[in-house]
């Protein structure tokens, strides 16, 4: 049989849970670490996919605009925050 197979023997053997539960256990708690890490990495693609789409569509003029949104927004608060420190002092 040869150490070989005492080793293949050990491997099979450790996936019993009845005999190695603490093994057994750990295997499947890396499985399932695995399994998380693929699907976190799967919403991360289709995240980024949607970002590139959407900048891609953007891209007409109407990015412009939601920049000149922004800056008059970002405008807009700032005047009232002075309105509001004035008034404080």
């Amino acid at each position: 049989m040869g150490a070989a197979g005492v080793f293949g023997g050990a491997v099979a053997a450790e996936r019993l849970e009845a005999l190695f539960p603490a093994i057994a256990k750990a295997n499947k708690a890396a499985a399932a670490s695995r399994k998380a890490a693929e699907e976190a990495e799967q919403r991360e693609a289709a995240s980024a996919a949607v970002e590139v789409a959407s900048a891609r569509g953007m891209a007409d003029g109407s990015l412009a605009d939601a920049v000149s949104e922004g800056i008059a927004e970002a405008s807009r608060k700032a005047r009232e925050q002075l309105k509001e420190g004035k008034s404080n002092k």
